[in-house]
């Protein structure tokens, strides 16, 4: 079907010569009669200098992005940024939301040699990942583009398709931030020629609770112009984003008239290495990524499972039709082979992003949740018939269980929606909506380079994702002095119940994950807890910045510690007088000091050696600006 391709409505969009290149430029050459006519000005006693008086069509102005006149560039601007954050491209192997998200769960294997992409691989991630800042960043330029691009429309052609068409997109990105970050993601603005607005951290709940909005109103948009493909697309954003939140019946129900056969898509060019579709590039051209088979050991088997065929296409041995890949000699790094994909065959590929089988699968879902068997094989099994595969039977499904539907509906989620971005929310969404634990969710065992996998994702692990409170400090520069969230729903927690395990863990909702008691961490139903992070390491709750005054805590090597009088927060003013070390959750160790205004402090920040005033360590002096803890604690 038609989708995302804004050159068939604008006849302004056909001059412009790159749809992922940003603004656009198409200034002509001056032909022979031109430069006759140029001579005879000259010769005329025109003033030489002033031909060298011209405007630079290469430089784009604020005047320039708010002229009406401008607008098809805007929305070109909006759709490039789009591409290159959630499909990638060529140029600058950059890793987008697709690329990333499965790195992280188990749709790919680093097959590279770059350390930051193996750390995200195996979920043991730096705080200075240098792939992850550039991810958060092309995520955010994304999303901004959208919103100015929404904006820009809705001001001088409001209720157009490319009015909806910008709703619908920023929609996206934030569903993908909620998807692949963990829980407390700040949302800035950059208004055209003013300085940046720095957003609060938003928890995972209410981002997508703010796709779902922009979504909305994209539909609402796209109704009104008769805009049927940003209507279908809207809808199928929208029930993605209430899945996301467990909202299954509401999610089933918006996307009841989305045909089947629906793709909104994005499009690929080989023009230029901008416009590339970025998995065949990761994957088959510089053999960056591979595809798995049972990563970890409790990965998917899609090699096993899948369609095998040599570099031209051609069947070597038959399996599911939906997991096509073949062997393509040995990865970048030279030490492990590579396996490369044929979803993407070529750099032209399109990507799609939003389907009429995903619309079904979310119907399937929620039949699942409602108990109606029935209606949850019928949708499956429809769908599988258009591939020539075999039906789920009765007598099957009644030996699962409904934990065994639940592992069958996720697979074929995974099959169907392979490489789209889908994966790492579907993993996140058996732990936290199926009660998974994230060991048999995630790859466990052995990595395929050699070692294991990391219990934590730049957040809990409990719950593996990124970090997008502090993605390297580059995106959001100021610290989120005195931002707090509410804990939310969620079961409550007491202190005095005993902590069953090393690594305390409560989650941005209040409750305890993987089936451990967590208590003396001072949380109860409701409470605010900064950054919306409520996540304890065993040694005072690192990302809050400790307990509350007298409480215990378990620390890594056994037994209860009392902590001191009080805490450090992100924005506290401390004096750091007498050599006493100011707290640090980057640098580890021990920090003293005296809360202005307070009692003394003393407070594990964790395993280390000490940190004193005037220490330097991997992210700069142990001592504030101005006596004042930021979230890099510098």
């Amino acid at each position: 079907m038609t989708t995302m391709d804004p050159m068939e409505e604008d006849t302004d969009m056909r001059q412009r010569r790159e749809i992922a290149g940003g603004w656009a430029r198409n200034v002509a050459r001056p032909g022979l009669g031109a430069l006759t006519a140029l001579a005879t000005m000259v010769l005329a006693g025109c003033d030489v200098d002033s031909i060298l008086d011209v405007e630079d069509p290469d430089k784009a102005t604020v005047e320039d992005i708010q002229d009406p006149a401008n607008l098809p560039a805007v929305r070109a601007h909006a759709v490039g940024e789009f591409q290159v954050a959630y499909a990638g491209r060529g140029a600058g192997q950059d890793n987008s939301f697709i690329l990333f998200s499965g790195l992280l769960g188990d749709e790919y294997e680093a097959s590279g040699t770059f350390p930051t992409r193996v750390e995200v691989d195996r979920r043991n991630i730096d705080v200075a990942n240098s792939t992850t800042q550039t991810t958060f960043r092309l995520m955010h330029r994304a999303r901004i583009a959208a919103q100015r691009s929404a904006e820009a429309f809705g001001e001088h052609e409001p209720g157009t398709r490319p009015h909806a068409e910008a709703h619908v997109l920023a929609g996206f990105m934030y569903n993908a931030f909620g998807e692949m970050y963990c829980s407390g993601v700040p949302f800035s603005e950059l208004p055209p020629g003013e300085s940046p607005v720095y957003g609060d951290p938003l928890p995972t709940d209410e981002i997508f609770q703010e796709a779902a909005s922009w979504f909305s109103e994209g539909a609402s948009l796209a109704t009104g112009a008769g805009a049927e493909n940003e209507v279908h697309a809207a809808a199928i954003g929208q029930a993605r984003a209430l899945l996301n939140l467990g909202q299954y019946d509401q999610a089933a129900a918006l996307v009841t008239d989305v045909p089947t056969d629906y793709s909104f898509q994005i499009f690929h060019d080989g023009a230029t290495g901008r416009q590339w579709n970025g998995m065949w590039n990761f994957i088959n051209n510089v053999q960056r990524w591979r595809i798995p088979d049972r990563a970890g050991g409790n990965g998917l088997p899609y090699r096993s499972d899948g369609t095998e065929v040599d570099p031209s296409g051609n069947i070597i041995e038959e399996g599911d039709p939906r997991i096509v890949w073949f062997h393509d000699g040995v990865g970048f790094d030279t030490s492990v082979e590579q396996f490369s994909q044929m979803k993407y065959p070529t750099r032209e590929t399109p990507t799609p992003v939003a389907t009429g089988i995903e619309a079904r699968l979310i119907e399937a879902e929620a039949a699942l949740n409602q108990g109606d068997q029935a209606t949850f094989l019928a949708i499956h099994n429809d769908l599988r018939a258009t591939e020539g595969l075999e039906p789920f039977t009765d007598e099957e499904a009644a030996g699962l269980g409904h934990d065994g539907l639940v592992d069958l509906h996720f697979k074929e989620r995974a099959y169907w929606l392979w490489q789209t971005g889908h994966r790492l929310g579907d993993l996140r969404r058996l732990i936290r909506q199926y009660d998974r634990d994230s060991e048999e969710v995630f790859p466990s065992g052995t990595y395929h380079k050699g070692g294991g996998f990391g219990s934590v994702a730049r957040g809990s692990h409990v719950d593996p994702c990124l970090d997008g409170a502090d993605p390297g400090g580059e995106v959001h520069e100021p610290p989120f002095s005195g931002k707090q969230a509410h804990a939310g729903r969620g079961q409550g927690l007491s202190a005095g119940d005993t902590v069953a395990c090393q690594r305390a863990v409560v989650d941005q909702r209040g409750h305890g994950q993987g089936g451990e008691k967590v208590a003396h961490l001072g949380f109860s139903r409701g409470d605010a807890q900064r950054n919306a992070f409520a996540r304890g390491y065993g040694d005072g709750a690192r990302w809050l910045g400790g307990t509350a005054v007298g409480e215990a805590v378990e620390t890594a090597a056994g037994g209860l510690k009392p902590v001191e009088h009080c805490r450090f927060e992100i924005g506290d003013r401390v004096d750091t007088r007498g050599n006493r070390g100011q707290f640090s959750q980057n640098l580890g160790g021990w920090g003293e000091g005296r809360a202005i205004g307070g009692l003394p402090c003393k407070q594990r920040a964790a395993p280390g050696g000490g940190v004193e005033a005037g220490d330097r360590g991997r992210e700069g002096l142990a001592t504030g600006p101005r006596g004042i803890v930021d979230r890099r604690a510098h």
